[in-house]
């Protein structure tokens, strides 16, 4: 099969309107468009099996949509759908898709010319710097669809690097809630409140001249190489501790935690979002979870009821998936192993995916998305209190962590092992905010943000062109409470504040 063409796109914000520019086969045209028609006209002009692309929609659509009105803009900021005049506009963070409906000649025949146009920064990795020009954008375009080639895929669209892979599969090879049995989906109903539960905390914020980080490689495809085939099965609702505990080797439970250590696994969904907390909370659980808080001496739990499992088969469905990208990682291709990375870590949202019309995605399993995520916190957990980390604990970061001090790690660094990698300085502002020299939260990196902290040392606000840091405000956006959090990027760079966790109740 032939791969789609590449156009590369660029665009400006000018005092008479803005300008684009596009490269197409080496050859660049630019528009300086006054009005949105303008832009549109340039943007469908028919480029046949061409994927259109830009570095980052947000920047794209921030100088696009600077031309239409203030309320479509507006409408654009809470639905994915709008309208101005002849146009059609679609755009979510997957894509931007215009549709343009052109008169033809005299009467009433139009013609209907559209263009969607797709992200390039999320294909790779976060240290790439932003091409200077439009024949850049469009040269890594025709990079990231080599190595799609070489992977054995012909897209026909650049929305995320697992939506392109997961076209490729055939969802009747995997256990799903559609082939999952009927009486038993209540089941999935637990599972679902547990599985997009993720463990991202930040314990200390501050600057480190060194910091030292771990993560488990390929984590959740790990977990997910070992899932049991949820069609291969016994299930059983319970409120008897006992029973379960004869007849089941998992289980999803109903009932009231009590958590009294201040780091661990469990996540509590609060109106701000997922923390880690101490105190009582009813909710569902894993038995694994319930069983690490007791391993640990770290709470305890009231049983209300559950459903549980015992696996019957020994077919392990995501294996064969799993080591095929694990080998593309391995390559020795650039990009293919960038993209097989990138395939893996968003494979495990394909366990519980729901679409904007309600329904459910094709290779949806809620058992399992539970599993996979769980098992990787409790990994986590297990790491830092092994290697006994707890005081030198810097963030949690879903699959690894970061430490004020050095920590031996096991192992080579293969599929579900666990890697260390080279010490680095470290700015933590929160648990969103970790800036390292490969890292740039915010689409800020590192240098940038160190630079302006050391240069206005007294401010607590920054501004980074369109971009910006209000110390203030993200004092009110943490997940634990912090002894003394900086009130200026010069406290942030010269003092390390330690937290405690927050307290919930029942």
């Amino acid at each position: 099969m032939l791969q789609r063409a590449i156009a590369g796109y660029t665009i400006k914000k000018q005092s008479d309107g803005i300008r684009i520019t596009r490269s197409y086969a080496g050859v660049d045209d630019t528009c300086l468009a006054k009005t949105f028609d303008e832009a549109v006209g340039f943007l469908t002009i028919d480029y046949p099996y061409t994927l259109h692309t830009v570095w980052s929609l947000a920047d794209f659509t921030d100088a696009l949509f600077s031309l239409l009105p203030q309320a479509v803009k507006e409408n654009l900021t809470e639905n994915p759908r709008a309208y101005y005049k002849d146009t059609k506009v679609f755009y979510t963070e997957r894509m931007l898709g215009l549709t343009a409906r052109v008169p033809m000649g005299k009467g009433n025949i139009v013609e209907e010319r559209e263009v969607n146009i797709y992200q390039l920064q999320h294909w790779l990795p976060s240290e790439t710097e932003e091409p200077s020009d439009a024949l850049g954008i469009a040269q890594l375009g025709e990079q990231i669809m080599a190595g799609l080639g070489k992977m054995g895929i012909y897209p026909d669209t650049l929305t995320f690097p697992v939506g392109v892979f997961s076209k490729t599969l055939d969802p009747a090879k995997f256990p799903t809630i559609y082939s999952f049995r009927e009486d038993w989906l209540e089941a999935m109903n637990y599972a679902q409140e547990v599985a997009p539960l993720e463990w991202r905390s930040a314990y200390k914020v501050g600057y480190w001249k060194e910091v030292w980080g771990v993560d488990k490689v390929f984590a959740y495809p790990s977990f997910m190489l070992q899932l049991p085939n949820t069609n291969q099965c016994n299930a059983f609702k319970t409120s008897d501790p006992d029973e379960y505990r004869r007849n089941s080797v998992w289980g999803i439970v109903y009932g009231e935690v009590e958590v009294t250590a201040p780091i661990s696994p469990l996540v509590y969904q609060s109106n701000d979002g997922m923390v880690n907390p101490v105190g009582k909370w009813t909710g569902f659980f894993t038995t694994e979870e319930i069983n690490w808080l007791y391993l640990r001496k770290a709470g305890n739990f009231k049983l209300k009821d559950g459903w549980f499992f015992k696996w019957f088969g020994e077919e392990k469905p995501y294996r064969g998936l799993v080591t095929g990208l694990w080998g593309l990682r391995q390559s020795g291709d650039p990009m293919v192993g960038n993209i097989a990375r990138r395939i893996s870590q968003g494979l495990s949202g394909k366990l519980d995916q729901s679409n904007k019309d309600g329904t459910m995605g094709s290779l949806c399993n809620y058992i399992y998305a539970a599993l996979t995520r769980s098992r990787c916190r409790l990994a986590v957990a297990d790491f830092i209190h092994q290697h006994a980390m707890l005081d030198n604990l810097i963030a949690v970061q879903v699959d690894g962590c970061l430490f004020d001090a050095p920590v031996s790690v096991e192992g080579g660094g293969g599929l579900g092992q666990w890697r260390a990698n080279e010490p680095s300085p470290c700015l933590v502002l929160g648990k969103g905010e970790i800036w390292k020299p490969d890292k740039k939260p915010l689409g800020l990196g590192f240098d940038e943000v160190v630079g302006a902290f050391k240069a206005n040392p007294t401010k607590s606000y920054y501004q980074f062109g369109s971009k910006y840091l209000d110390l203030k405000v993200m004092a009110t956006d943490v997940d634990r409470q912090y002894d003394d959090y900086p009130r200026t990027g010069g406290e942030a760079l010269g003092v390390v504040a330690d937290s405690q966790p927050i307290k919930v109740g029942v």
